[in-house]
């Protein structure tokens, strides 16, 4: 049974080795894989960093000056003192939180090769941000260095009152634009951050391209299309829409008269309306079967077809079918002269036209005279009820009170997404909501917000993040350039292949040595080191490392201390063969024996490699991490893998051949 259990456990390693083999194949050879092979290992790669990629190497200092002003920053204790100890806020939180939102602001989605970490040189601190070459433009430099913002906001009230509000909000943010000349994009990004809109552009927009975007009305289409005829800029109003969105046109180019090929006929079919009695709200499975195939090519309502001797127009959508609704004449007993007016041909003509940019505006969320200014710090604390971790938000006094107000007010609004009674109130950190949980009753001062449902860790993390995001959003912290540092992709490429062609060596020369002095036990080793290296190389692909020049050289030195367990073991079998064990008693013992000496080597090499992480620069750290993470592989490789190889793939032969085995000449 003890066999079976080896052999079962053997076969589990060798396929979890084949299956590290296939996930690190080049990719040459990948494309000849299964499709759900391909798509289940294509998408890992190992990510370099800007010292092998290429890029540029930026710092900032933090200024701290405004938020001292603010939150009476303590130089000695390097903390922010507010009115109570709880209360009180790290300068390395702070940069935290700055890390995070940097990071954010360039790589939302997390897939771009971005590097962002704090450093503290004396009392002063400074942000690394790295990017590689791709991604190192003047727009992405520009979010670096912009101040982030804070901002509390309600829901519109319900009713009359509401679409005033969201009037008069529309109308200032047109104001604004137009007085301050401000560019399309500048004012529809944060509206399309906020989920608060979207922006849609006509670069050669004429009548009916105009008409489909205002929802089918043409008149309004005509008066967007040639109003101010050389206006280029903000138009003079916002427009309101059928479905109760907001439009804001913007003039691109002035209005121009261009060539056009299009499909016309001599009459629509609201003139058909007009003679010829039509079937109105028609579902698509009533209609018949000849008109199927060109029911497809309407694309918006109002739009019609001639197919074969019906007209069919799409009308409106029908909630409850989630489908479209027809209109339908049928033309069958008319002359073909009748049918052939509703026919469209292609009519060359000059049409008026004009670049024209539209920014549809839904509004959610109205702004409060509550802000940053108002906040003073957000930490993570435990809900005694529960034992799940909450936010705790500290205002000043006035803000405590403007809050209280309008806690008191979001109380009593009814039938809301938070139930009978209450409403949401939301956190904005750059323009994106971060947070909006409800409130149902009002709150007086300090503010407490309990996270959503998940596991503890789950919960945890989401509380941490939020506590960031509103500190790194509110503290008065900007950025300032103070280096800069180019790294050409040529250099990168070239010390990314001498650092292989070191590794290479290097293993080419722990080849050697090891099978010359432990024979066929050395072959084994080095087996197990091509397992460590796959192993390690797959760890860096699925978790995304970065990989770095000093990371590689950790990678190599880790190279070194897997052979050294290796030795350990090794030595401690010959001590056992040489006693005159036999052979699965001395690899047992020798393992066993070498283990404390593994095991108290390792650890004091991660105890260097967290001291080295704990204070060391980016470098540094990089250098450490890698090791440590070698280092872990290696104790697994040399203990677990090295042991199943001897005992499972050691001819008998060699058994009792300990010269060929384990180079081991004569017994003392």
């Amino acid at each position: 049974m003890k066999n079976t259990w080896f052999w079962i456990k053997f076969t589990l390693l060798a396929l979890f080795t084949f299956s590290l083999g296939v996930f690190n194949l080049p990719e040459s050879v990948q494309e000849k894989l299964p499709t759900f092979a391909q798509e289940a290992i294509s998408g890992y790669k190992i990510k370099l960093g800007i010292d092998l990629a290429g890029g540029t190497k930026l710092e900032y200092k933090i200024d701290f000056s405004e938020a001292e002003k603010k939150l009476n920053i303590s130089s000695e204790t390097n903390e922010i003192n507010t009115t109570s100890s709880a209360e009180s806020l790290k300068k390395s939180e702070i940069a935290n939180g700055v890390v995070k939102t940097l990071k954010k602001r360039i790589d939302p989605d997390g897939t771009k090769e971005v590097t962002v970490f704090s450093s503290q040189r004396g009392e002063d601190w400074f942000v690394v941000v790295e990017l590689t070459t791709d991604i190192d433009t003047k727009e992405n430099r520009a979010k670096l260095e912009k101040i982030t913002s804070l901002e509390f906001k309600t829901p519109y009230p319900q009713g009359e009152l509401g679409e005033k509000a969201k009037d008069a909000t529309v109308t200032a943010l047109l104001e604004s634009a137009r007085t301050n000349n401000q560019d399309f994009d500048a004012l529809a990004k944060p509206i399309t951050l906020s989920n608060e809109g979207r922006g849609l552009n006509l670069e050669t927009a004429y009548l009916n391209e105009i008409t489909e975007a205002v929802v089918g009305d043409e008149e309004l289409a005509k008066k967007l299309l040639t109003q101010n005829p050389e206006y280029i800029g903000w138009a003079d109003n916002y427009e309101k829409l059928q479905n109760n969105m907001y439009l804001l046109p913007y003039y691109q180019s002035p209005l121009t008269q261009t060539e056009r090929v299009s499909e016309k006929s001599e009459k629509t079919f609201s003139d058909a309306e007009k003679i010829f009695p039509s079937e109105k709200n028609i579902a698509i499975d009533k209609l018949p079967s000849e008109v199927l195939s060109d029911v497809s090519l309407l694309d918006t309502e109002k739009s019609w077809i001639l197919s074969g001797k019906y007209l069919v127009e799409k009308t409106k959508y029908n909630e409850k079918t989630q489908s479209f609704l027809y209109s339908l004449i049928d033309l069958s007993s008319q002359s073909d002269a009748v049918i052939s007016q509703y026919k469209r041909k292609s009519v060359k003509a000059l049409e008026d036209s004009r670049f024209v940019r539209f920014l549809y505006v839904t509004p959610r969320w109205q702004p409060t005279p509550l802000g940053g200014g108002e906040f003073k710090v957000a930490k993570v604390g435990v809900d005694p009820n529960t034992n799940y971790p909450i936010v705790q938000i500290n205002f000043t006094q006035k803000g405590g009170e403007i809050f209280g107000d309008l806690t008191g007010e979001l109380a009593k609004h009814k039938n809301t997404v938070c139930g009978a009674t209450g409403d949401v109130f939301a956190i904005f950190v750059d323009n994106e909501e971060v947070s909006a949980p409800c409130v149902r009753e009002k709150i007086s001062g300090n503010a407490q917000i309990s996270m959503g449902a998940g596991t503890l860790r789950e919960v945890q993390r989401e509380a941490n993040q939020l506590a960031d995001n509103l500190n790194s959003g509110a503290t008065p912290a900007p950025i300032a350039l103070v280096s800069e540092r180019k790294i050409s992709a040529s250099l990168g490429e070239k010390a990314l292949e001498l650092s292989i062609y070191a590794a290479l060596i290097g293993f080419a020369m722990v080849t050697v040595w090891i099978i010359f002095f432990y024979r066929f036990a050395g072959v084994l080793a080095i087996g197990a080191l091509l397992f460590y290296a796959l192993f390690l190389i797959s760890l860096f692909k699925y978790f995304g490392f970065v990989l770095t020049l000093s990371g590689i050289a950790g990678v190599i030195l880790s190279i070194g201390m897997a052979v050294d367990a290796n030795i350990l073991i090794f030595e401690r079998i010959k001590e056992e063969l040489n006693a005159g064990e036999k052979f699965v008693d001395a690899v047992a013992t020798g393992f066993d024996k070498a283990w404390s000496s593994i095991r108290d080597s390792n650890i004091s090499s991660l105890i260097t490699c967290f001291i080295l992480f704990a204070l060391g620069t980016s470098i540094i750290k990089a250098f450490a991490i890698t090791l440590a993470i070698g280092i872990f592989v290696s104790m697994f490789t040399a203990i677990t893998f090295t042991r199943y190889l001897i005992m499972g793939l050691t001819p008998n032969v060699l058994k009792n051949k300990t010269s060929v085995f384990i180079g081991l000449k004569k017994r003392d």
